[in-house]
């Protein structure tokens, strides 16, 4: 299963090279819909990340994904997390939105959500301690704002209790004002981190200039 699910992950990824403008995966085009204005966003941000960089630089790691051995894959789902890679954020959206292995697409959620904390967090105001506050982006700061739409189809996934956490962790940390009804629905989860992170997210969006 591993080689087939990153052969589909490669495919993805050549969507993010240059020129990728022009091309979509089965699957993206399905998910697709004219009036979604998040998408061409979202598409322009993945063309400027340098998804082959990241590749040549972890061969080990994109060899571990692409093992037949769930362990293996779960490892370097968590390293890419660790590592804080912004040029990983191809390599992990079609494992969370089409893997058929629901563990892996989870962990791919939470390695997602991570590398969007650690950016978040560099503009942390440290004169507030006593609260998280994200002060605006500067020049030169990544914007992962366009990862809005990842978000969005996350949010239509079934509730396990993770995807949505994750998902609601990053609104809060990119200050998706937009989502503040989504958030407030994610308040009535069984889960409860899912609703812990809603909490999180509102007070993010509220506290965050």
């Amino acid at each position: 299963m591993g080689k087939l699910v990153l052969m589909f992950a490669a495919g993805m990824i050549a969507v993010a090279l240059p020129g990728c403008g022009t091309v979509q995966s089965e699957a993206e085009s399905a998910s697709t819909d004219s009036a979604d204005e998040e998408y061409p966003r979202y598409e322009d941000f993945i063309c400027s990340l340098d998804v082959q960089r990241f590749k040549q630089g972890y061969p080990a790691l994109i060899k571990k994904l692409d093992s037949d051995d769930r362990k293996e894959r779960v490892t370097a789902l968590q390293t890419i997390a660790a590592s804080g890679e912004a040029d990983a954020i191809p390599v992990l959206v079609p494992l969370i939105l089409n893997d058929p292995d629901s563990t892996i697409a989870i962990w791919a959620g939470s390695a997602l959500e991570k590398i969007v904390a650690s950016h978040a967090l560099r503009c942390r105001d440290f004169n507030r301690p006593e609260t998280v506050v994200i002060l605006p982006l500067k020049d030169g700061d990544l914007d992962l704002r366009p990862l809005a739409w990842v978000i969005r189809k996350m949010l239509e996934k079934p509730d396990d209790g993770n995807t949505h956490s994750y998902a609601a962790t990053m609104i809060g940390y990119l200050g998706l004002k937009e989502f503040d009804s989504d958030l407030r629905k994610l308040l009535q989860s069984r889960h409860p981190a899912v609703t812990g992170s809603a909490e999180y997210a509102l007070r993010l969006l509220n506290d965050s200039q």
